[in-house]
């Protein structure tokens, strides 16, 4: 089904750190969306010491428990 462009069209396939509702933080590559769900690789779970551990496969995020998402820069490292 084809959907209305949006914003976030201009930066799928761009690193983001996400906050989720419950606190927890990630961070990976935005490969894919629709109105329900976020799809991220190359994924970190972000520890609350600032350490990053890498999670297999590509995390599917319910758009609903997304309390924010930040764009990283290009040459950000975590």
């Amino acid at each position: 089904m084809l959907r209305k462009k949006s914003a976030l069209d201009k930066v799928v396939r761009q690193r983001f750190v996400a906050t989720l509702s419950n606190g927890q933080t990630v961070a990976g590559v935005l490969v894919e969306f629709d109105e329900s769900t976020f799809v991220f690789a190359d994924v970190k779970l972000m520890e609350p010491n600032g350490n990053a551990s890498p999670a297999p496969g590509q995390l599917y995020v319910d758009r609903g428990q997304v309390a924010y998402m930040q764009k990283l820069a290009a040459d950000a490292a975590l």
